[in-house]
């Protein structure tokens, strides 16, 4: 059998008509070629710039009657589209948020809760007092319808104390008013506020309460009379330990021989003015009769005392939160042309800075024509425990702002600080000065609150 090997290709007439088509096509391809080179070479190339000044006006970079300055431009931006001008980028940032205001914040705590987590940081004020002595009795039968000594009113205190993450509760017990006494009067309870640490206990201050009353008995003579200026003396308030200040109740008709019947301690007008000044607010001291001392009585014991009271107030001293930049990324779109010969540019303004206790408001969004929208930065939060940071005793620092993150060449970007931080020496957060970037947060020092920084407006850049 004989084989035959085939081979395949192209003939001759084949090749030569194939590059006969690509010659063609090359040469009908040359003008549109130079043409595209030519276009190239002779658009236009430039930047424009908008963005708002110190007084609130739009101003424009590049403008016709300037091109090489800035021209103020009223309430918005107007960009004429330059003729033969090609592959337009538009670089765009909102406004920045505005920092928060430094606040305080109170809680409050009764005793007659038995205590309760700790949850917040800072100064706790408190107040204790102890619970009333029961009054005395009288024990003499040749002068009937005669009191004993009354009973003394409880120990009162208050001060303050700095609570922070190594205390985990505080509890908090109020003394019973005196009873149970025979003839003479049963002493009150201790009111006792106590700080529970991890692994120990601490009182932080303990009333106590006052003496029970003692009884008036003395015979001269037989049955027929007795002697009252010979009695024991009237009884002590309360011991207070552990606190910043003590006060002395008030004790009526003590220096009467032969008792009375309103002959009990109390806790005073003044006292309880006292207390309430330094809580700013009324607690109800006088109303309630807390811890007074129990009222005699002409035979056996007196009146049962009235029971004491402690509480609470947690005021937690917050730092402001720097105003947030406006959205990244930043908007940077590629535009091969604009389908109009001119559009309006509207700058986002910078949110305010809050003051005490106010949020910082939101930066407002740049538009670039009816074709892009790039949204402004959010305002601080008033308060963030997980922010704070304390640099000394009573001094808190601010959130220092965020950076706007649009690149503009020839212009230097900066962090608005917080107040109190390192290189602000005022309690206000800083005004952010570069664009799209959010305000300081305010500091705290003491009694002295702050204001949040303002936020920086936005910038758009369009560039061919």
């Amino acid at each position: 059998m004989i084989i035959k090997n085939k081979k395949f290709g192209f003939t001759l007439a084949e090749a030569l008509m194939a590059l006969l088509v690509i010659s063609l096509i090359t040469i009908a391809s040359i003008p549109v070629i130079t043409k595209k080179k030519r276009m190239v070479e002779s658009s236009v190339h430039g930047k424009w710039m908008c963005t708002i000044d110190d007084d609130g006006d739009h101003i424009v970079y590049g403008s016709e009657s300037n091109p090489s300055g800035w021209v103020k431009s009223g309430s918005k931006c107007r960009f004429l589209v330059p003729r033969d001008a090609r592959a337009f980028t538009v670089s765009a940032i909102g406004g920045g948020g505005g920092g928060a205001g430094s606040s305080l914040e109170n809680e409050r705590y009764n005793g007659s809760s038995g205590g309760f987590d700790v949850r917040k940081y800072g100064r706790y004020k408190f107040y204790a007092i102890g619970g009333g002595g029961q009054g005395g009795g009288w024990n003499c039968t040749a002068k009937k319808k005669k009191w004993g000594w009354g009973g003394a009113a409880g120990g009162v205190g208050y001060g303050s104390i700095d609570i922070g993450e190594d205390i985990i509760y505080v509890r908090m017990v109020e003394g019973a008013g005196g009873s149970g006494g025979s003839w003479s009067g049963g002493g009150g309870g201790d009111t006792v506020i106590t700080a529970v640490y991890t692994n120990r206990e601490e009182e932080i201050i303990r009333a106590g309460g006052g003496y029970g009353g003692p009884k008036r008995e003395r015979a001269i003579g037989g049955d027929n009379s007795c002697e009252t200026n010979k009695d024991g003396p009237a009884p002590s308030q309360g011991d207070v330990v552990f606190s910043n200040n003590v006060i002395s109740p008030k004790k009526a008709n003590t220096s009467s021989s032969n008792g009375q019947k309103d002959d009990y301690s109390y806790i005073g007008d003044s006292a309880a003015r006292s207390i309430e000044n330094f809580f700013g607010h009324s607690l109800n001291i006088l109303e309630t009769l807390t811890g007074r001392g129990g009222s005699p009585k002409h035979k056996d014991s007196g009146n049962e005392g009235f029971k004491g009271e402690a509480g609470m107030v947690v005021e937690v001293t917050y730092a402001g939160h720097g105003g947030k930049a406006a959205p990244d990324p930043v908007v940077s779109k590629f535009f091969p042309s604009f389908n109009k010969r001119r559009f309006d540019v509207i700058i986002g303004q910078g949110g305010k800075g809050g003051a005490k206790g106010q949020s910082g408001s939101d930066g407002t969004e740049t538009k670039v024509g009816d074709f892009l929208t790039v949204y402004g930065g959010e305002g601080g939060e008033i308060y963030n425990t997980t922010s704070i940071q304390m640099t000394s005793k009573g001094t808190y620092q601010g959130d220092n702002g965020e950076e706007g993150s649009l690149y503009i060449k020839g212009y230097n970007s900066s962090v608005p600080k917080g107040g109190y931080v390192s290189g602000n020496n005022s309690a206000n957060g800083e005004d952010a000065t570069y664009y799209g970037s959010g305000g300081g947060g305010a500091g705290v020092k003491g009694s002295t609150f702050g204001s949040g920084g303002d936020g920086a407006p936005g910038f758009v850049i369009i560039e061919w």
